[in-house]
């Protein structure tokens, strides 16, 4: 993206999107720089992954090998452990809350608020908890 775009996350996201839209949700997630290929096989998965490369290839991008993983059965994504037994917190994370500071001003509190808050789907009997 040229230096300057103020808004370039957004508008790489956009055209990952379009590149995307028919693998979107079907095998493929987009979060902004972010292309994570799913698969119920391994089979599948080098499918896919050839599908989301020569696409790349197609419109003149590249991934960074360097930055890239293939074949993996668990990632940390967003805060959160992905892999074949679902979704689950990543306990770094949880590690950091339990040991964070007592804050002493209103803006550390509303930090530690809008961290921990990501969690709350994942602790029993609290309003935003599912059956994870």
């Amino acid at each position: 993206m040229p230096f300057g775009l103020c808004n370039a996350p957004s508008t790489f996201m956009t055209l990952m999107n379009a590149i995307f839209r028919e693998e979107t949700d079907q095998f493929v997630i987009i979060y902004i720089d972010d292309i994570l290929i799913y698969s119920r096989t391994w089979r599948k998965h080098l499918e896919h992954i050839r599908v989301v490369l020569e696409k790349l290839r197609a419109n003149k991008l590249y991934a960074n090998e360097g930055k890239s993983e293939f074949g993996l059965t668990r990632i940390n994504f967003l805060g959160q452990v992905v892999s074949a037994d679902g979704i689950s917190p990543n306990m770094q994370e949880v590690e950091v809350i339990v040991k964070w500071e007592p804050p002493m001003m209103i803006k550390g509190v509303r930090s530690f608020i809008g961290l921990a808050q990501w969690y709350r789907k994942y602790i029993k009997g609290s309003h935003g908890s599912s059956n994870h």
